[in-house]
């Protein structure tokens, strides 16, 4: 068994983008696979990627497998992969400066011209909120 040089870090200083389709996500897959096949340490932008979609999905397979890029998410696709980032930023720093949680998400979601649902944008912000470390 390959013996792996690291460890993961939630807060990796490599960019873990999503894959742009499930066959990119499961090139990387492969590329896992193959370097622990050889007993090879994984290169490091791959670990932190896997490392985060294991450490997020928190034991939830579909979680893990959206994640990961192999499945999709329920609903319509935002053109911004990081609509989660700059949509949750501004409901915590609302909440930062005393808002309430419903009356920040109302907020941004009615300056966002209700572009996507409440819902999603609950998710963006508990997401955002988990990945600063709140």
């Amino acid at each position: 068994m390959a013996r792996l040089p690291y460890g993961f870090d939630a807060n990796p200083m490599y960019e873990t983008r999503q894959p742009r389709s499930a066959a990119e996500a499961w090139e990387r897959l492969d590329e896992v696979q193959l370097s622990l096949e050889k007993g090879e340490a994984v290169a490091p932008e791959l670990a932190a990627w896997l490392g985060e979609a294991i450490h997020y999905a928190k034991r939830d397979p579909v979680e893990l497998l959206r994640r990961l890029g192999v499945e999709r998410g329920r609903g319509k696709p935002t053109t911004d992969p990081n609509a989660w980032l700059v949509y949750g930023q501004k409901v915590c720093e609302l909440e930062d400066a005393g808002m309430k949680p419903e009356a920040a998400l109302a907020t941004v979601l009615s300056e966002a011209d209700e572009k996507f649902s409440r819902s999603t944008l609950q998710k963006w912000w508990k997401l955002y909120r988990d990945h600063r470390g709140a």
